[in-house]
């Protein structure tokens, strides 16, 4: 459900050419390290940076079928961050989960940008899957899981698209969390 509210909530912009800054990929690994993964479980700090003025983000106003769907949506010149805390979903459905959407400059190749993120946020070691090193694919994905001491499961996405603005970097962490004890 809550990923149902993410790809909603960026399917329309898909096809647009986005109006976001080109920044460098340290630049867009350091912003979702900011805004989602520092203070992921912890909504209020989450909000707190995604006011600061600093930051420029605009919240934007819900379509009627993205109101249907917990979370909000902010953008700004560099950047689109999503955010949704809905602790009261089902356990099977991860919550909080962030996004952040840059525009890289160049053209990365998906395993250096994941090379850099597995650095900058100190998360194990992967395995690329066959589009990851491949400079000409239009998209590419990889996945991270962290398990937490309570139970949960942090899941990261980095996903590496061509789109008509160029080379768009889109990280998204969810928490999966662990079942209910019976």
């Amino acid at each position: 459900m809550i990923a149902i509210f993410v790809a909603l909530q960026i399917a329309p912009l898909a096809e647009m050419k986005s109006e976001m800054q080109p920044m460098s990929v340290d630049e867009g690994v350091a912003l979702f390290q900011q805004i989602c993964f520092d203070k992921f479980l912890d909504s209020d700090a989450v909000l707190n940076i995604v006011a600061d003025p600093a930051m420029s983000l605009t919240k934007q106003l819900k379509t009627p079928t993205q109101a249907m769907q917990p979370g909000d949506v902010w953008t700004s010149p560099k950047a689109r961050v999503t955010y949704v805390d809905a602790e009261w979903m089902p356990l099977d459905i991860g919550s909080p989960q962030c996004s952040v959407t840059v525009v890289l400059q160049g053209q990365p190749v998906h395993s250096e940008v994941a090379a850099a993120m597995t650095a900058a946020l100190k998360l194990p070691d992967v395995k690329f899957g066959k589009n990851a090193s491949n400079a000409s694919t239009k998209w590419a994905s990889t996945k991270w899981d962290l398990p937490q001491t309570n139970g949960d499961k942090w899941r990261l996405f980095l996903n590496i698209s061509q789109t008509p603005s160029g080379t768009e970097m889109r990280t998204v962490i969810m928490n999966l969390r662990g079942k209910k004890k019976k």
